[in-house]
């Protein structure tokens, strides 16, 4: 998205394109954006998706927010699916594709990085694969809403996959891919 000059001069823009920058230039902060959106590919991809949107860095701008200053946005990069927002008969293996998918950057951060783990209730990821839950249970209601369920139960496969040991290759491939995609980098 280009910015109009009036926009790129709103404080709240400024304040959250100075926070991107900073937040890019941090210590290890590309290895951790690529190691997070690396289990989302390769995940998104053992689910059946093959059409995939490689974002970086960009910054957002929504009108349809009340307040000026929640209008604006950012990300430091993304893998997205297309094919996802196309949805439109769901069942237990769509959910439990989409909820792998959607679990796995965090987990990827816990086991490869170290870092604690995020509550869902803080977590984009999650909260992207809840409206999920909601729209397969407004399109059927036979389907049992169980997002945290199914977001613990995915978290714990997730694991079990990068901690079975024959899959670094992989992961490793995954982060390269995702370092050219999202940021150029070699």
């Amino acid at each position: 998205m280009v910015f109009r000059w009036e926009l790129r001069s709103h404080p709240e823009y400024r304040r959250l394109y100075s926070k991107l920058q900073s937040e890019l230039t941090a210590s290890k902060s590309i290895e951790i954006f690529c190691v997070h959106e690396a289990g989302h590919w390769i995940f998104f991809k053992q689910a059946g998706y093959t059409e995939f949107d490689f974002r970086g860095p960009t910054m957002v701008y929504n009108p349809l927010k009340e307040r000026g200053n929640e209008r604006f946005g950012y990300f430091q990069e993304a893998v997205r699916i297309p094919e996802a927002s196309r949805i439109r008969n769901y069942d237990d293996s769509v959910l439990d594709g989409l909820a792998r998918g959607s679990a796995s950057g965090e987990v990827f951060e816990e086991v490869r990085l170290h870092h604690p783990p995020r509550p869902h209730d803080g977590s984009s990821d999650f909260n992207s694969f809840d409206e999920h839950c909601r729209r397969a249970l407004r399109n059927d209601f036979d389907i049992r809403y169980d997002a945290k369920g199914r977001w613990r139960r995915t978290r714990l496969k997730v694991k079990a996959y990068l901690e079975d040991g024959t899959n670094g290759e992989e992961v490793q491939d995954a982060i390269v891919k995702i370092r050219y995609e999202c940021f150029r980098l070699r």
